[in-house]
C-alpha cells in the first residue's frame, strides 16, 4: 500500500504540489474577505450607533422645550394663584432639565435631581437612567405641557408631536414634579411622583420599654406615603406588629382624625415579626393622596402581639392593644 502510494506521488509530484499551492492561495484569499467583512460590519456599527446617539439629540424641538408654557396660572386642584416669579422659576428649571433628558445628557439631567428624590428613588446615576431617563427617551419629536397642579407640584405631559406623527391622539408620558429648595438654597426637581421626604426621627417606647418606635423618614408621594420606621425589641419574647387580620389595624391619622390604611398586601409577614433582643426597619405605604391642606398626625397600630416563646418555640400569644405615635 505504501509502496503504490509512493510510486503515485513520484508520478504525480508536481501536480501534488501545485495543488497544495493553490489550495493555500484560496484558503489565504478567504481568510483575507472574511477579516475584512468583519471589519467592515464592525465599522458600519459603530457608524450605526454614532448615527443612533445623534439621532437621540435630533428626535426633539429645542423650540418646543423653549415654548413650554403653564396651561394656567391657578391651581387645578384648589384654583390658587401661582406668582409669576414662581412661573418663570419653574420653566428655567423645568426646561434646562427636559433639554439636558432629550439630549441624553444624563449626568447634568442627574444635577438637577433634588437630594430628596435620589435618597428615596434614584440612588445612583444607573437608576436614574433605567427608571427614568431611557423611559422619555422612547418618545419622537416631543412635545411639552405643564399644569399647575397644586403647592409647588406640577403636572408635566410629554407626547409625540401630532404635527409631525400625523397622529391626533394624545398618550402623553405623565409625572408629577415638584420643585424643591436643597441644602445649598438651590432649587431642584422631584419627580416620579415623589413630593417631599422629611426627616422624622421621633421615639417612642411602650410597654416598660419592651417595643422601641424609631419614626425616620416620611416619603409622600402623590398617591400614597411611606413611612420607614425602625421597631427594635428589648423583650425575651417575638413580637408582631401586625397579623393583618383586620383591615387598617396600621395606619396613619389626619389633624382631622381621618385614618388612612396601610397597603398590608405589599408587606409579608415575616417582615412584622421582631425577634427578642433583635430589630427591624421596616417601610409601609399608606393609602394616602396628597393634599396640601392635610397634615399627617399619628401613625396607629392597632393590633401588636407578642409571642410567648419556650426552647424558641411558640407556646402562646397575647394582644397588646394599641399604639399611636405623634408625629
Amino acid at each position: 500500500m505504501l509502496h503504490k502510494f509512493l510510486v503515485f506521488y513520484k508520478q504525480n509530484k508536481n501536480k501534488i504540489i501545485v495543488t497544495i499551492g493553490i489550495t493555500a492561495i484560496i484558503l489565504a484569499v478567504i481568510h483575507i474577505v472574511n477579516n475584512n467583512i468583519r471589519n467592515s460590519i464592525k465599522e458600519q456599527d459603530e457608524r450605526e450607533l454614532e448615527n443612533g446617539n445623534q439621532e437621540i439629540e435630533k428626535t426633539y424641538n429645542e423650540s418646543n422645550i423653549n415654548n413650554t408654557a403653564f396651561n394656567s396660572s391657578s391651581s387645578l386642584i384648589n384654583g390658587k394663584e401661582i406668582s409669576q416669579d414662581s412661573i418663570n422659576n419653574t420653566n428655567s428649571i423645568v426646561n434646562n432639565f427636559l433639554k439636558n433628558c432629550f439630549e441624553n445628557n444624563a449626568e447634568e439631567s442627574y444635577k438637577l435631581i433634588s437630594n430628596q428624590c435620589k435618597n428615596v428613588i434614584f440612588h445612583t446615576i444607573d437608576d436614574f437612567k433605567q427608571q427614568y431617563l431611557n423611559d422619555i427617551l422612547k418618545i419622537q419629536n416631543p412635545k411639552f405641557e405643564i399644569e399647575n397642579w397644586i403647592g409647588n407640584t406640577y403636572r408635566l405631559k410629554i407626547y409625540t408631536d401630532p404635527l409631525i406623527s400625523g397622529n391626533i391622539e394624545k398618550i402623553p408620558f405623565t409625572d408629577y414634579i415638584t420643585i424643591v429648595e436643597d441644602e445649598e438654597n438651590e432649587y431642584k426637581i422631584n419627580v416620579r411622583d415623589l413630593i417631599k421626604q422629611e426627616k422624622i426621627n421621633v421615639n417612642r417606647k411602650e410597654y416598660n420599654d419592651k417595643i422601641e418606635f424609631n419614626i425616620i423618614n416620611r416619603n409622600v408621594f402623590m398617591d400614597y406615603e411611606e413611612f420607614e420606621i425602625k421597631v427594635s425589641n428589648n423583650s425575651t419574647e417575638d413580637i408582631i406588629i401586625d397579623e393583618k387580620r383586620y383591615a387598617d389595624s396600621m395606619y396613619i391619622e389626619d389633624d382631622k382624625q381621618i385614618k388612612y390604611g396601610a397597603y398590608t398586601q405589599q408587606i409579608s409577614n415575616p417582615i412584622l415579626r421582631v425577634s427578642h433582643g433583635g430589630s427591624r426597619n421596616i417601610k409601609i405605604k399608606y393609602y394616602s393622596k396628597y393634599n396640601t391642606d392635610k397634615e399627617i398626625m399619628k401613625i396607629g397600630f392597632d393590633n401588636i402581639t407578642i409571642c410567648y416563646l419556650s426552647d424558641d418555640k411558640e407556646i402562646g400569644e397575647k394582644q397588646l392593644g394599641t399604639v399611636e405615635i405623634n408625629i
